[in-house]
């Protein structure tokens, strides 16, 4: 006879079964042979597990588990790179073909190509001239209205937001030796 409701809970930690559980489970192994011989089987393979000597690991486990957990870290440390290197190169590449196909028609003639280039960099120059000016006038706005305390306390916190976003990056960049010095640190 089939069993298997009753054969799972004898696999039980005896603890983890309700009262309702295991009075339906006595009852059933006093009047079922095959659920009894079962129920004997187990606990006579728990006594036989028991009555082996308990094996310690050897001294240097946890070095060599840590040790290849670490490799194991920068190993995918290093693809996550090597994804994002080469994400990042299909990306240029694809620009960088999208800018030829763009400019096939010009690439024909090298001097209208050059002339081209030429006036986008007097207009960029010609931006960026107007917008240090616009910049210029406007710090020269905003000097004359805020304190010179307000500058030092603004100074103060770029510093300490840079010092941050350095800790922060090389928090991200080598997990596993920053959390090693903290653990030498306390």
């Amino acid at each position: 006879m089939d069993h298997p409701y009753i054969q799972e809970r004898l696999l039980d930690i005896p603890a983890t079964l309700t009262p309702q559980e295991s009075a339906l489970l006595a009852a059933h192994v006093a009047a079922c042979p095959e659920c009894r011989a079962l129920k004997e089987n187990l606990q006579n393979l728990e006594r036989a597990l028991q009555a082996q000597p308990m094996l310690a690991p050897s001294a240097d486990f946890a070095q060599r588990w840590q040790q290849r957990w670490n490799l194991e870290r920068q190993r995918a440390f290093r693809r996550q790179l090597l994804v994002t290197f080469i994400v990042c190169l299909g990306a240029a590449g694809l620009s960088l073909g999208l800018l030829l196909a763009s400019l096939w028609p010009y690439l024909r003639s090298l001097e209208l190509l050059l002339g081209i280039a030429l006036y986008q960099a007097i207009a960029w120059g010609l931006a960026l001239l107007r917008g240090l000016n616009l910049a210029g006038v406007a710090l020269g706005n905003l000097i004359q209205w805020l304190p010179p305390s307000f500058w030092v306390l603004s100074m103060g916190i770029l510093c300490q937001l840079a010092v941050l976003w350095v800790v922060w990056l090389r928090t991200l960049i080598n997990p596993s030796q920053n959390r090693q010095r903290r653990l030498v640190i306390l």
